[in-house]
């Protein structure tokens, strides 16, 4: 038996994250939850143990990077597929450069997570 990997959106527009969440739930790999306001994200990470944190660049504060201890985080970024290419990763954080398509999401979040 393979259990669903538990990922927490925290971004602020509710009609992205239910675009994301559609898209990774649609598979059945995933468990997800939605959140939209940074410090109740910081309350919900501690109950629902994410596999990844994914993160709406605007609400990338320090006390929601805090909360990714362990925690695989993924900051969604408006920055240009070339630099990030070219780094692979930024500030030491892993990100995904948009606008994307949704089954490029879901390869690049199956990769982060299944290898």
């Amino acid at each position: 038996m393979t259990f669903q990997k538990r990922v927490l959106l925290i971004e602020r527009d509710p009609m992205h994250t239910r675009t994301m969440r559609a898209a990774l739930e649609r598979t059945g790999r995933y468990a997800v939850r939605e959140e939209h306001d940074d410090e109740r994200a910081l309350e919900v990470s501690r109950w629902f143990h994410p596999d990844l944190i994914l993160l709406d660049h605007m609400t990338s504060s320090g006390e929601a990077m805090h909360l990714a201890h362990d925690t695989p985080l993924l900051c969604m970024s408006p920055v240009s597929p070339t630099e990030v290419a070219s780094a692979g990763v930024l500030g030491g954080y892993t990100f995904f450069a948009g606008p994307m398509r949704l089954d490029e999401f879901v390869r690049g979040i199956d990769q982060l997570l299944f290898g």
